[in-house]
């Protein structure tokens, strides 16, 4: 349920954070709890019960209705969801208020906005099929450029070293290049409805989506009904589809939608990520991120080293103030730990990552602390 919706009608339902347990998960511990607990149980069963009648009969009725008369005016995918948040409705009851619209400009923003989240499932899906091949460009790059470091005298001026920063830039691009290209490849499997081959994907991929997150009939929605019945207004999903994956492209009204291509290479203009960030303030995240002094402690290195390198990859993905000095002070931590795991390789690229990423006031006392490091370490092995 929707938070908005628990506020609205939190009077006449009372509701509390464990109505979504079942009955019977609270009766399998039957033995364990009070006839009181097992009460409380029921009551809250009751309520969620109450409060999902109350949406479906109540809450999203007056929602379309409001849709139809007017008084709630939606015009793309970000203020329909809005719209449908602000009366509580998750976007999962898009079927709900599909079946029950009657006027087709309505019945196809909710189509709309059903298979362009459908889309962007697969379009996700297919964007992480090229990380594993992008990343092992990116690591054969740093151990090229490892090698050229070590020094080849015979080497040409081609095979010249490349550094750290300029190899991440090229792999950055290299992973654009795929991005683009299988952005281009998704899109006109989804618009270019007079393929064969995008028929194939719309009746095996994108509508089995649609019937899964939805609940939506597959009787009263198929291919050939989207159709021939003109349900699906293609510019409509179109914006839908930027706005759900972050893929935007030109904007401008001469594409051909009953082509088999209708998008070309040149009308993308950006991919934008869409992926939620990591919450580090949630309890659970706190504990692993505070596990690795305790790891440390234990003698268990790798799964020390596993923690801060989690630690390293939230730092990344969610960057704060503190960035620079807290993310080289953790690729010191795991260069240290590398160095004491007997892992030499993997400790000299932590530690360059580390003197890259400290701030110029630390750079210096980060790498006179590696280096003591490194000596220290290499005359243990002698």
């Amino acid at each position: 349920m929707r938070p908005e919706f628990v506020r609205m009608h939190g009077n006449n339902l009372p509701l509390h954070s464990n109505t979504h347990i079942s009955i019977e998960q609270v009766l399998s511990v039957e033995h364990r709890a009070s006839t009181r607990s097992q009460l409380e149980a029921q009551l809250l069963q009751q309520s969620a019960i109450s409060a999902q009648e109350c949406l479906h009969t109540v809450i999203i009725p007056e929602f379309v209705a409001d849709l139809e008369s007017g008084t709630t005016q939606v015009i793309d995918s970000r203020s329909l969801t809005r719209a449908l948040h602000g009366e509580g409705i998750n976007v999962r009851y898009l079927a709900s208020c599909y079946e029950l619209a009657s006027l087709k400009h309505i019945r196809r923003a909710l189509l709309a906005e059903m298979v362009a989240r459908a889309c962007k499932i697969e379009f996700r899906a297919s964007l992480r099929l090229i990380l594993p091949e992008v990343t092992t460009s990116i690591l054969r790059q740093a151990k090229a450029t490892g090698n050229s470091e070590n020094g080849d005298a015979n080497d040409g001026d081609d095979n010249r070293s490349i550094d750290p920063a300029t190899a991440r830039a090229l792999a950055k691009m290299a992973l654009q290049e795929q991005a683009s290209h299988v952005t281009l490849e998704f899109v006109n499997l989804v618009f270019g409805t007079s393929s064969r081959d995008s028929k194939t994907f719309w009746e095996r991929r994108i509508l089995p989506q649609v019937y899964a997150k939805f609940g939506i009939s597959q009787k009263a929605l198929n291919l050939d009904t989207i159709i021939s019945e003109d349900l699906l207004h293609m510019p409509q999903l179109f914006h839908a589809l930027q706005a759900q994956t972050g893929a935007y492209f030109s904007d401008h009204m001469n594409y051909n939608f009953k082509g088999a291509e209708p998008i070309a290479l040149q009308n993308i203009q950006c991919i934008s990520p869409r992926t939620t960030l990591l919450a580090r303030t949630t309890a659970a995240c706190e504990r692993v991120l505070e596990s690795a002094d305790a790891f440390l402690a234990a003698g268990e290195l790798s799964s020390a080293l596993s923690s801060i390198m989690f630690h390293i990859y939230i730092l990344e993905t969610a960057p704060s103030d503190e960035r620079n000095l807290s993310l080289c002070h953790l690729l010191t931590c795991a260069a240290n730990i590398s160095l004491a795991m007997n892992l030499p390789d993997q400790a000299k690229k932590l530690a360059t990552l580390a003197i890259e990423e400290s701030p110029s006031n630390h750079a210096d006392l980060t790498r006179a602390g590696i280096s003591d490091q490194f000596i220290l370490c290499f005359v243990t092995h002698i």
